[in-house]
């Protein structure tokens, strides 16, 4: 199974009553259960766990995190317009890293070069950080006002 269909799966089946969880899980190998028991952790600490999240998950709907300053939405729109390693560092600036959620959203060729990217970056200075949001930000405001920035 796949990084992005484990995260799916994880998030079925943190929203899963209990007792539910409790069967299917059982019915599944270990291995499978380790890969998918620090996921669902993660989901869980994220608020993902509702109901509607694993709906959208089934219906194959994009998920992204409210919390996050940059959605998933505008990551999806960066990431036609930057290459890789460029997309990398802004997502570094927004505190995303190689194990990320919210990369599991991109088409799996480019989450391996995200992932890669980020796993090889260093820390980032704050100055960097805020000048590379900024810069994310201008792009996106430029996006929109060539009607480029709509959800995918």
């Amino acid at each position: 199974m796949d990084a992005e269909a484990v995260r799916r799966a994880a998030i079925v089946l943190a929203a899963m009553h209990p007792r539910v969880r409790a069967r299917v899980l059982a019915g599944l190998g270990a291995a499978m259960r380790g890969r998918l028991s620090p996921v669902m952790d993660e989901v869980v600490r994220r608020g993902w766990n509702g109901r509607a999240m694993a709906m959208a998950v089934l219906a194959s709907a994009p998920v992204a995190d409210a919390t996050r300053e940059a959605s998933c939405q505008e990551t999806m729109a960066l990431s036609d317009h930057l290459e890789p390693a460029a997309l990398a560092c802004v997502l570094q600036a927004e505190g995303m890293g190689s194990d990320d959620f919210q990369l599991a959203m991109m088409p799996a060729s480019l989450q391996r070069e995200l992932q890669a990217a980020l796993t090889a970056r260093g820390p980032m200075p704050p100055q960097l950080r805020e000048a590379t949001r900024a810069a994310a930000r201008a792009l996106l405001g430029e996006l929109k006002g060539r009607g480029e920035h709509a959800p995918h």
